[in-house]
């Protein structure tokens, strides 16, 4: 293996990452659930590829800026209510299959709104049955 693609693999990782809003301790426990390292230093052929899956592909341009992301996750965070952040990862996994992210925070625009719109109906489908 080149170190020249070790490199590039690695940098396709940080951007990523970064894509994705990945603070650095999700960042450190996505590796350590992924490849069981710490560091994308540590990481050999098998866990670049790995971690690269689960970042996914680069995701298209977004019609939602990142300004207005963190808006959209709090207003799911407040929808949920009393039910787990699971609920809401959940209704992304079984609208957009295996081009859900496995957590909020890594959701696309369109995937958050998404996820928002599902819950509003839940809402209101709750309400009149109460």
């Amino acid at each position: 293996m080149s170190k020249n693609l070790r490199s590039r693999q690695l940098a396709a990782i940080h951007i990523r990452a970064k894509e994705r809003g990945l603070d650095e301790d999700a960042y450190r426990d996505m590796l350590r659930e992924v490849a069981g390292v710490s560091s994308a230093r540590d990481l050999d052929a098998r866990g670049r590829e790995a971690v690269l899956q689960r970042l996914g592909k680069r995701p298209a341009a977004r019609r939602w800026g990142k300004r207005n992301a963190d808006p959209m996750v709090r207003k799911i965070y407040a929808l949920l209510g009393d039910r787990p952040p699971s609920y809401a990862v959940g209704i992304m996994r079984q609208a957009f299959g295996a081009d859900a992210p496995d957590a909020i925070e890594w959701a696309t625009g369109d995937q958050l709104k998404m996820c928002m719109q599902a819950l509003i109906y839940d809402q209101r489908r709750r309400r009149a049955q109460a």
